[in-house]
C-alpha cells in the first residue's frame, strides 16, 4: 500500500487540493420495464449506460486550514461542472453532486469530506469561443494583471525578522536573474524602444529588490511590470514561447519547505504565492504565443498542444504553488480558447509521415514523391539536412494530399 500512495497524484477540485483518502463508484443503467397484466413476466429494455457517479472521501489539512477548508467548499458548492483531479483517472470534468463534512474536536486541524461527483457529458464541457491570437493576448495581459492582484493580497509582508528579510530577498534575486536571462535571450531580436522599457523595468527591480518584500503592492507592481516589459519587446511569438517555457520552472527548486517554526510557516507561504503568480504568468505567456506561432504540420501543433497540458496539469498538482479559485478560472478561460485556436491550426495543416529511402540525391525524391519541387526547401528543413546530394534511410515527408 505505501508503494501505491507514492505513486499518486495529488488530488484537487476546482484548483483547490485535498488528500485523497478512498472511493467508490457507482455503474448503473438506463432502463425501461414493460410489465404484463396479472403476470410476473415483463420484459427490460436497456436504453444505455448512466453516466458515471462515484464518491471520494477527501481530507482538508494544512497549516492555512481554515482558509483551504473554505476554498474547497465554495468549489463543492459551484453549480458548475469543474475539474477534478483524480489520483486514478487523472483529469475529469464532473459536477459535485452533493458532500458531507465532518470535524471531530478530537481532530483538530482536520476536516473530513465524502463527496458525490458525476461525470458531465460533452454537451456540458465548456464551448470554444471564436478566440485568435489577438484576444488570447489581451487575455495574456490580463492575466498578469490578475497575477498582480493575487500577489497584493496574498502576499504577507513581512517584519523586521532578519530571517524572513534574506529568505525572500534571496528569493527575488532568483527572480530577477531569470528574468535578466530571458531579456537577454529576447532582447537580441527585440524593437529599441520596448528593449529599453525592459532594461528600466529591471534596473527598478534591482534597485528596490530589498524594500518590496516590506509591501505586497510595490513587490507585486514591480513583478508584473518587469513580465509585461520583457514579453512586450520582442516580435517573435516562436521566441516568446521559449522564454515562457523557461520561466516556468522557477521556484520548484526551493528547499526547506517544512514548517518548523512560525517564521518558516511564513516564508513558505510568500514563495508558494509568488511561484504561483510566476506559473500562471508563464503558462499564460506560453499559451498566448503558442496562438501566435506559424505551423507547418500537424505534428507540430500536437508537440505544442501536449506541452500545454502538461504545464496546465502542474499548475494543479504542485506542491510548490498556492493560488486561489480567481487565478484557476483565469488559467482555464485561457486554456479552452488556446486549445480553440490550435485545433483550428492543426486542422488545417498537413501532416508528417517517415518514409524510409534508398541512397539518393534529395532533389530527386522530392520530385518523385510529389511530382514538382515545390516543398523541396520544406523536406530540407524538416530534416536538418546539412548535404541533400545524398540521403537515406529515415526522411520526414509531408503528407501527400489524395
Amino acid at each position: 500500500m505505501m508503494f501505491l500512495q507514492y505513486k499518486m497524484l495529488p488530488a484537487s477540485f476546482r484548483g483547490v487540493k485535498f488528500y485523497y483518502r478512498a472511493d467508490a463508484e457507482d455503474h448503473s443503467k438506463n432502463v425501461s420495464i414493460n410489465e404484463v397484466l396479472n403476470s410476473d413476466e415483463d420484459t427490460v429494455f436497456v436504453l444505455g449506460s448512466k453516466t458515471k457517479q462515484f464518491t471520494v472521501d477527501a481530507v482538508i489539512k494544512g497549516n492555512n486550514y481554515t482558509k483551504l477548508k473554505q476554498d474547497f467548499i465554495d468549489a463543492l458548492s459551484s453549480p458548475d461542472i469543474g475539474v477534478l483531479m483524480h489520483p486514478f483517472y487523472g483529469e475529469l470534468i464532473c459536477y459535485c453532486l452533493s458532500y458531507k463534512k465532518e470535524e471531530d474536536i478530537k481532530r483538530l486541524g482536520g476536516c473530513f469530506f465524502s463527496i458525490v461527483f458525476k461525470i458531465a457529458p460533452t454537451s456540458d464541457y465548456p464551448s470554444f469561443a471564436a478566440a485568435d491570437s489577438n484576444s488570447l493576448f489581451k487575455k495574456f495581459m490580463d492575466a498578469l494583471d490578475a497575477a498582480q492582484a493575487f500577489l497584493a493580497d496574498e502576499y504577507d509582508a513581512i517584519d523586521d525578522a532578519l530571517a524572513l528579510q534574506h529568505a525572500m530577498e534571496n528569493k527575488l534575486r532568483l527572480l530577477e536573474l531569470e528574468a535578466k536571462s530571458i531579456f537577454s535571450f529576447l532582447g537580441s531580436f527585440g524593437e529599441q524602444g520596448a528593449v529599453g522599457d525592459a532594461a528600466s523595468s529591471l534596473t527598478k527591480f534591482n534597485l528596490f529588490r530589498s524594500k518590496m518584500i516590506f509591501s505586497s503592492t510595490a513587490l507585486a507592481e514591480n513583478i508584473t511590470n518587469v513580465n509585461k516589459s520583457i514579453f512586450n519587446m520582442n516580435p517573435y511569438a516562436a521566441s516568446n514561447y521559449t522564454a515562457a517555457k523557461s520561466l516556468f520552472p522557477y521556484g520548484d527548486d526551493d528547499k526547506n519547505l517544512k514548517n518548523n517554526s512560525f517564521s518558516n510557516v511564513a516564508i513558505i507561504k510568500n514563495k508558494k504565492v509568488i511561484n504561483g503568480a510566476i506559473k500562471v504568468s508563464a503558462f499564460a505567456a506560453m499559451a498566448s504565443f503558442a496562438a501566435a506561432r506559424v505551423y507547418k504540420t500537424q505534428d507540430e501543433v500536437q508537440a505544442v498542444i501536449n506541452e500545454l497540458i502538461y504545464y496546465y496539469k502542474q499548475l494543479f498538482i504542485s506542491d510548490f504553488l498556492f493560488l486561489d479559485l480567481a487565478m484557476y478560472s483565469t488559467v482555464e478561460d485561457i486554456k479552452v480558447d488556446t486549445f480553440y485556436v490550435l485545433t483550428q491550426a492543426q486542422a488545417s495543416l498537413p501532416r508528417v509521415v517517415d518514409i524510409t529511402v534508398k541512397k539518393q540525391p534529395l532533389l530527386f525524391l522530392v520530385y518523385s514523391y510529389y511530382g514538382s519541387l515545390e516543398l523541396y526547401e520544406t523536406i530540407l528543413r524538416l530534416n536538418n539536412i546539412t548535404n541533400p546530394s545524398i540521403v537515406c534511410g529515415k526522411i520526414k515527408m509531408i503528407e501527400k494530399n489524395e
